[in-house]
């Protein structure tokens, strides 16, 4: 499936809209949203089986906190490159690793750049499941691969296995939100017979569909996760009349609260682990 009107540039919709207002609200609130899906890192890169002296590619690095920890594993003499279609994220990433060693990030398109089959790990938390074209993107990944590398990927299962979405959009609109069909979004790869094809169809070997979870940490405390919250989910409010706005308003911070403790406000989430290996 193509995103964007015939002719246009592979995944232009999604371009506009990460190099755009939703690109600048994460680039906005960098540490909220990398400590968001935090709670995945550690697992994501025991995938990977990072080493030093690897060369490892980030895809969908937003502000680059899983490409800074990937370059740790790897140092000193490995590298760690990010790459996304975000210029204000990808700022950001650049600002925040200053004076590091080993890092470095692109502003491209993974389902088109040439990556010239120079890596030795491709990995993603949560970046792989908005191409336009997932087989197309999927094999260009797989020729990323250095023969025998690895990929490690954490995406997103289904909207109801993940609290974090369906209980702020049921506070939102007062039912439980369908599953989305397949196409670029969170939630595009949810189908786990669809994402091992995927890899598979990509010629990857060894292919790996496991399920993993861990809670998603909206802020410190109820005040900043729903500052957040309601910049994400500003476009729905604000169409909301004024009694169903402060119901919604009311029901949202309800949700927060209850997530509410001593490390942050914490909703459920449930992901799948994605592996496979370069022949």
């Amino acid at each position: 499936m193509a995103v964007g009107p015939p002719g246009a540039a592979p995944n232009a919709e999604q371009r506009a809209q990460w190099g755009g207002d939703l690109g600048l609200l994460w680039a906005a609130r960098a540490a909220q949203f990398e400590a968001s899906a935090a709670g995945y890192d550690a697992l994501l890169l025991e995938a990977a089986e990072l080493a030093p002296g690897l060369q490892v590619l980030d895809v969908g690095c937003g502000t680059g906190s899983v490409t800074r920890k990937a370059a740790a594993a790897v140092a000193p003499d490995g590298t760690a490159t990010g790459v996304d279609i975000s210029g204000p994220m990808l700022q950001v990433a650049w600002d925040r690793s200053a004076g590091l060693g080993g890092v470095t990030f692109l502003e491209a398109d993974a389902q088109v750049h040439d990556f010239a089959g120079r890596y030795d790990r491709v990995i993603s938390r949560s970046g792989v499941m908005f191409f336009g074209d997932p087989p197309a993107a999927f094999a260009n990944l797989a020729r990323a691969l250095r023969p025998g590398g690895r990929v490690a990927f954490v995406v997103w299962r289904s909207v109801a296995e993940n609290a974090w979405m369906h209980q702020l959009m049921r506070a939102l609109t007062g039912r439980m939100p369908p599953e989305p069909p397949p196409g670029p979004g969170a939630f595009g790869l949810a189908d786990p017979e669809r994402a091992r094809a995927l890899l598979e169809g990509a010629g990857l070997a060894e292919v790996g569909v496991e399920p993993c979870a861990a809670p998603v940490v909206l802020g410190r405390d109820v005040e900043e996760a729903f500052g957040l919250v309601r910049q994400i989910l500003a476009g729905g409010l604000d169409g909301l009349g004024p009694a169903d706005r402060e119901r919604a308003i009311v029901a949202l911070r309800a949700v927060l609260a209850e997530g509410a403790g001593p490390d942050g406000v914490a909703l459920g989430s449930a992901a799948w682990l994605l592996t496979g290996r370069a022949l």
